[in-house]
């Protein structure tokens, strides 16, 4: 009996990270985008790939928007899936969370909590955090309000002229004068 290093193993599972914020008050938005499209409260990354094994590698950036960072939780999960496609089936193994306004910037590391909470030994996630300000472009509740009620008088003065189209009874302004059509 001499020892041998262990064969090589293939692992057949995909590992994945969600990303997601869980706002107390105010507007939270998860993105790879650094200007979100839409508002999306959680993201699953891509799956590590080649860079799997004991130390995956994701180079993926996600961006988190927050108007209350302090009032707003970061989740991350660490999910493990048989198949590359097989994200329906994902299973969560790991996760950590904070209050996003106290991750200060530069390199941080998450110690990772199994599925019951406990502290994971050795199992911590490696991030880089960067603080910005972004300019608030969404409309207010109000803003939203007074354009909702802008488009219905709007689509209620196109019914009105459609109805008066069909009955062939309504004045339009053709070439410099109006006309009754």
């Amino acid at each position: 009996g001499s020892w041998r290093a262990p064969a090589a193993v293939e692992s057949s599972s995909t590992l994945r990270l969600k990303v997601s914020l869980h706002a107390i008050g105010g507007f939270c938005s998860v993105s790879t985008r650094r200007q979100p499209r839409q508002v999306e409260t959680e993201h699953v990354t891509s799956s590590a790939g080649e860079h799997g094994g004991l130390s995956p590698r994701f180079g993926e950036t996600v961006h988190l928007l927050a108007a209350e960072p302090h009032e707003t939780s970061l989740r991350v999960a660490v999910l493990e899936s048989d198949e590359e496609n097989a994200s329906v089936d994902a299973e969560e193994v790991a996760f950590d969370t904070v209050v996003l306004g106290r991750m200060r910037p530069g390199y941080r590391t998450l110690h990772l909590r199994s599925r019951r909470g406990t502290r994971i030994e050795m199992c911590h996630l490696f991030v880089h955090i960067s603080h910005g300000n972004e300019p608030h472009k969404w409309p207010s509740a109000s803003e939203l309000r007074e354009e909702v009620e802008t488009r219905r008088s709007e689509a209620a003065g196109l019914r009105k002229e459609i109805s008066q189209l069909r009955r062939g009874s309504v004045t339009v302004w053709r070439q410099g004068s109006f006309e009754g059509v």
